[in-house]
């Protein structure tokens, strides 16, 4: 499957957050300890800019898969389920600062909905 950023970008903007303005960056580093990493470029109360990091040493799959990863918690940001107040983040209201990243449930959520939006983008895409 080959798509590039900005065809998988519209296409998620379009369907999931098609009433909001959404700048993203994209940029291809080397990444230690995981796929892909997100950060608000503007502010933490309804961001509205970001850049995500993705290990430019990943296969075309992985790397769209990442992709939407990250969308996903863009997403998750701009509707208010994940949200940064005073050093703590909360997803759905629910302080999750001291939990490790893997059983944050914003991540777990991001997991599943990754599966999701690959299948949307094949089925799109033939």
């Amino acid at each position: 499957m080959k798509l590039n950023n900005s065809l998988i970008i519209k296409w998620f903007l379009k369907k999931y957050l098609p009433r909001y303005k959404i700048k993203i960056k994209i940029q291809r580093k080397l990444l230690k300890d995981n796929y892909g990493e997100l950060y608000i470029e503007d502010y933490n109360y309804k961001p509205r800019s970001f850049k995500i990091y993705i290990d430019k040493n990943l296969n075309n799959k992985k790397y769209i898969t990442t992709l939407l990863h990250e969308l996903w918690h863009i997403y998750q940001f701009v509707v208010g389920k994940v949200k940064i107040r005073y050093n703590k983040t909360y997803y759905n209201n629910i302080d999750v600062t001291n939990i490790d990243d893997k059983n944050r449930l914003f991540e777990i959520e991001a997991e599943k909905m990754e599966k999701i939006l690959l299948n949307e983008i094949r089925s799109i895409k033939n």
